[in-house]
C-alpha cells in the first residue's frame, strides 16, 4: 500500500505505546511529515525512524516559550531529525537514521496544568452525578416509549462513566509520567495501560452502538396506525362532524408493551389528542398517573376516571383499565355525552 491511514490518539504516559506504534510504521517504511488524529503515513524504499520526547516551554513572554522549545528542536535538528508532532508536552521527531537520544529530564507539567487535570476529573465526577440525577428526576415514562430511546439513555449513562473513567487515569499517570521524568529513569506500567485503552475502546464502542443504534432503533420503532391495525377515538366518534388532520404513531417498548398515540385537529381548531399505553406492570400505570396528576391543581377521581380540570373545565381525562390508561386531551369544552362516551370507548 502507498498510503495508510492512522489514528493517532495517545496521552503523553501511553508514549510507548504509540513509540511501538510508530516503530513498526517506520520499519515497514512509512513516512508522516505531520501527526494529528487521523495522519497519512507514505510508503518509502527506506526505514523510517520516529522518536518521541517530553519537554515544557517556560518563560513568561512568548519568544522566551519559544526560545526555550528551540532549545529542544536544535537537539534533533542537528541530527537531521524533524519535528512532527507536539501536544500536551510529548513531542515527536522523524528521521532516516537511528539516533540515541536521552529525554530531557524536565516536568512537563506545572501548576496550571496539575490544576486543569483535578479540576477536568472533579467536573467529569460532578457532571455526571448531577447528569444521572437530573436524569432520575425528571425523566417521564411517556419519554420511554421505545426499545431504543432507552438504550439511547443508557448511552449517555454510559457516557459520562467513560469521561470519569478516561479523566481519572490521565490526572493519576500523568502525574505518574511528570515524577519519572525528573528522574534518570522512567518506567510506566504498559501493560495496565494497554488494557484500560482496551477497556476504554470496548466502552466507547458499546456506548456509540447505545447512542447511534437507540436513535435509529426508536426512528423505525415508531410506526403510524389505522383504525383496522388499532381502534382509537376520533371527533366523529364524538359527533363532531367536520373534516380534520390525523396523525398517529404507535411504539412498543419495555415500559409499555404498546403505545398509541393520535393527534387529530379539525378545521374549527378542535383538537382531539390521545395517548394510550398498553404498560407491561401496574406499577407503571400508577407511576404514570402519579407523574400526570402531580402536575396538576384540579382533578378528581372516580371508578378508574380521573377528570383534569383547566379554569373549572375539564381538559383532560386518565382512563384506567387494568394496566392500559389512556390519556385523552380535549382542544375544546366536552360535552356531558362527548365525556361519557370518551370513558365508555376506553373501560
Amino acid at each position: 500500500m502507498k498510503y495508510q491511514l492512522q489514528i493517532i490518539n495517545y496521552k503523553p504516559y501511553e508514549y510507548q505505546l504509540l513509540q511501538e506504534k510508530l516503530n513498526q510504521l517506520g520499519n515497514d517504511g512509512y513516512y508522516c511529515n505531520d501527526l494529528a488524529f487521523i495522519s497519512v503515513f507514505k510508503k518509502t524504499n527506506h526505514k523510517v525512524y520516529y522518536k518521541i520526547d517530553f519537554f515544557s516551554m517556560t518563560g513568561k513572554t512568548r519568544n522566551d516559550k519559544m526560545n526555550s522549545r528551540q532549545k529542544l528542536f536544535d537537539k534533533y535538528l542537528d541530527e537531521n531529525y524533524q519535528p512532527i508532532y507536539a501536544k500536551k508536552g510529548m513531542y515527536v521527531f522523524v528521521g532516516d537514521h537511528l539516533i540515541n537520544t536521552d529525554y530531557m529530564h524536565k516536568s512537563i507539567l506545572n501548576k496550571s496544568k496539575k490544576t486543569k487535570y483535578e479540576g477536568l476529573f472533579t467536573a467529569a465526577l460532578l457532571g455526571s452525578v448531577l447528569f444521572v440525577y437530573f436524569l432520575s428526576i425528571n425523566l417521564r415514562i411517556n419519554a420511554l416509549l421505545s426499545y431504543g430511546i432507552v438504550f439511547f439513555y443508557l448511552g449517555l449513562i454510559m457516557l459520562c462513566i467513560i469521561f470519569m473513567f478516561r479523566t481519572y487515569f490521565n490526572k493519576e499517570y500523568i502525574k505518574k509520567l511528570d515524577k519519572q521524568l525528573l528522574s534518570d529513569y522512567i518506567d510506566m506500567p504498559q501493560e495496565r495501560i494497554k488494557t484500560l485503552r482496551k477497556i476504554y475502546l470496548v466502552l466507547v464502542i458499546i456506548c456509540t452502538l447505545f447512542i447511534g443504534g437507540g436513535l435509529t432503533e426508536d426512528f423505525i420503532n415508531g410506526k403510524s396506525f389505522n383504525q383496522q391495525q388499532h381502534a382509537f377515538l376520533t371527533l366523529s366518534d364524538l359527533n363532531i362532524d367536520t373534516s380534520s388532520e390525523l396523525t398517529t404513531q404507535k411504539y412498543s417498548g419495555f415500559i409499555a408493551k404498546n403505545s398509541y398515540i393520535s393527534l387529530e385537529v379539525a378545521d374549527e381548531d378542535q383538537i382531539l389528542y390521545i395517548k394510550e399505553y398498553q404498560f407491561n406492570q401496574s406499577s407503571f400505570a400508577d407511576e404514570y398517573i402519579y407523574e400526570v396528576t402531580s402536575d396538576e391543581e384540579d382533578y378528581q377521581s372516580d371508578n378508574n376516571v380521573i377528570y383534569v380540570y383547566e379554569d373549572s373545565e375539564l381538559s383532560l381525562l386518565l382512563i384506567r383499565n387494568e394496566n392500559t390508561v389512556t390519556y385523552v386531551s380535549f382542544g375544546f369544552i366536552p360535552t356531558d355525552d362527548q365525556i361519557a362516551t370518551t370513558i365508555d370507548f376506553y373501560q
